[in-house]
């Protein structure tokens, strides 16, 4: 729809969000990025003509409005005619890893707004090689963040040293992982998620702290690390020493009933889930390739009995943000806290590539902190960034630590 012609970009705010998109830069009327999918996609300008009127009020319509106003119900029904039309177009054979419209129209409070996206990693061309003289390379890093309180924020590549794979360093396999919306919806896909993950959860659970992890805790015990927020759920910011730590995206050890709250461990599920499947991880882990998340790579699933909570039978899930997930506002309150805290922001082994901390390095950046950025690989804050080091963080942070607190 052109610029200033009836309720364009409300129209398309609408319908982007009733449909799981978020709006791309500048919220145009024909663009915008994939959260379940996690890639562009490009819907055909018919679908947003200006045969579609929704309200007047300007805002947007449908159950994810950003702020909450009466809505006709006809409007409802165009978005949702409007947003059929735009699923049909954009996938003809259908909407890949099985999603129904429905999936489009999640359950939960108004105003909630898929955040977590799956974006592919980059080409193996992007890997710069370790630099040689480290001293000479960390230097700068030193200059930018001696005298300050630091906030640190991991990723997945702090522990790839330590076993645990990750999603996006360059050249790595593109991967699929299940969202929120297939887990939820659908009996199939949450016996698909639980077999993979009776096999995957011990992946994490046997890792250690490698040099990294312990570096960080060593530097938060000599004062210079006010705390860590890390994308990470394997727990190893713990284990190595780290007591002031944000789990932005939750943490592996846990399951949440999502019918009444009940929390537990996940070891306790798991007995129950090899009672019901006697022998499954016997016969899987020998050909289960080890995937991110606590998840294992499976050739088939089908058979495998999945537990309901013990307290009301409901549908149980990690307690881990899922793809196409919103990071709880409280763990949102801690990080910003942490964050607006701290002199300065250290990024270590995180491309960034999702919003739920790329936000916090953009904050720092916005108030006049430094932003240091120690990872392999390109990352969404590299133009941002005060100094920017490719370097595996096991090589890195012991070395920070050394100098840092006497800086």
């Amino acid at each position: 729809m052109p610029p200033g012609k009836g309720n364009g970009p409300g129209i398309a705010r609408a319908v982007a969000v009733a449909a799981g998109f978020e709006p791309a830069v500048a919220c145009t009327t024909q663009h915008f990025e994939c959260c379940t999918f996690g890639r562009s996609d490009t819907l055909p300008p018919s679908i947003l003509s200006a045969r579609f009127r929704a309200t007047q009020t300007g805002e947007g319509v449908g159950p994810h409005t950003v702020r909450p106003h009466t809505v006709r119900p006809d409007a409802v029904r165009q978005v949702r005619r409007v947003t059929r039309s735009a699923v049909a177009l954009t996938y003809p054979r259908g909407v890949s890893g099985g999603h129904t419209l429905e999936d489009f129209f999640p359950g939960g409070v108004p105003g909630q707004r898929l955040r977590i996206k799956n974006v592919p990693p980059p080409p193996a061309t992007a890997l710069v090689p370790e630099p040689v003289d480290l001293d000479a390379a960390l230097a700068p890093v030193v200059g930018a963040l001696a005298g300050r309180r630091l906030a640190v924020i991991t990723g997945a590549g702090i522990s790839t040293d330590s076993g645990i794979p990750d999603y996006r360093s360059p050249g790595s396999a593109p991967r699929t992982p299940i969202t929120v919306q297939q887990f939820m919806s659908n009996e199939r896909w949450r016996q698909h998620y639980w077999a993979r993950n009776h096999v995957g959860w011990r992946y994490p659970a046997r890792a250690v702290p490698n040099a990294g992890h312990l570096a960080l805790a060593e530097l938060e015990q000599a004062g210079v690390v006010a705390g860590v927020i890390t994308q990470n759920i394997d727990l190893l910011h713990v284990r190595a020493g780290s007591r002031h730590v944000v789990h932005l995206h939750g943490r592996y050890d846990t399951v949440r009933c999502t019918a009444c709250g009940d929390v537990s461990p996940i070891a306790r599920l798991h007995e129950r889930l090899e009672v019901l499947n006697p022998g499954w991880v016997d016969r899987h882990v020998d050909d289960a390739e080890v995937a991110p998340d606590a998840d294992a790579a499976l050739a088939a699933t089908t058979g495998f009995v999945v537990a309901g909570c013990e307290h009301c039978g409901g549908v149980l899930r990690t307690d881990v943000v899922f793809f196409g997930d919103s990071v709880p506002p409280e763990r949102v309150e801690a990080a910003r806290d942490l964050v607006d805290s701290a002199g300065a922001v250290l990024v270590a082994g995180s491309s960034l590539a999702v919003r739920s901390a790329l936000r916090w390095v953009r904050r720092a950046h916005a108030d006049g902190k430094p932003v240091v950025l120690i990872n392999r690989g390109p990352t969404r804050a590299d133009d941002i960034a005060t100094v920017k080091v490719e370097a595996s963080t096991s090589r890195a942070l012991p070395w920070l630590a050394e100098r840092l607190p006497s800086a």
